[in-house]
């Protein structure tokens, strides 16, 4: 008998079991990505394909993020309005450009540095033909200055001569005189 109230208990498990199965399974028929109807399956975020005779492609494709150890900060060199930049999340690549600014006003000062420029090598340029006059005619001086004084060497000279033979005439003038 113990095998048989073993059976009739197994019999009375199984059955149990399978009662509580159906109950369950149909008490969730009304709940889960299955129930209800394909736009409220679409609510749910479940794509829905339609399955057609041809060639089966594997197409994969993910979406993540990256951590970096090393964190980045950017200064830039000009200011002005910024016209695009990334934001944060965003993907870009090698080449790819971050931040474009409005540098119109840049373009402005760089175009009147380089008048300025100009300017200065036009005046560097009349500088150095100024200081070569000016080289030039203290050279003119220097020379002039070493004629007239090599004239003035030659009257003096001239005049210490003169005055010798004058005083050489008055001597004998005299000593005539007094004989």
């Amino acid at each position: 008998m113990n095998i048989n109230k073993r059976k009739t208990i197994l019999i009375i498990i199984s059955v149990l079991t399978v009662i509580l199965i159906s109950i369950v399974s149909v008490s969730c028929m009304g709940m889960g990505p299955f129930a209800g109807s394909i736009d409220e399956m679409a609510d749910q975020g479940i794509e829905i394909f339609e399955v057609k005779r041809g060639n089966i492609y594997q197409i994969v494709s993910t979406t993540g993020s990256i951590g970096s150890e090393v964190q980045n900060t950017y200064m830039l060199q000009v200011s002005g309005e910024i016209i695009s930049a990334l934001e944060k999340g965003e993907i870009y690549r090698k080449g790819d450009i971050l931040v474009e600014v409005d540098n119109s006003d840049g373009m402005l000062r760089l175009d009147q540095i380089e008048k300025d420029i100009k300017k200065s090598e036009s005046s560097l340029k009349t500088a150095k033909i100024n200081y070569q006059k000016a080289l030039d005619a203290n050279h003119i001086a220097i020379q002039l200055a070493d004629i007239n004084t090599e004239k003035a060497e030659d009257s003096t000279e001239s005049a210490l001569n003169s005055l010798e033979n004058a005083n050489k005439s008055a001597e004998l003038s005299y000593e005539s005189a007094s004989f």
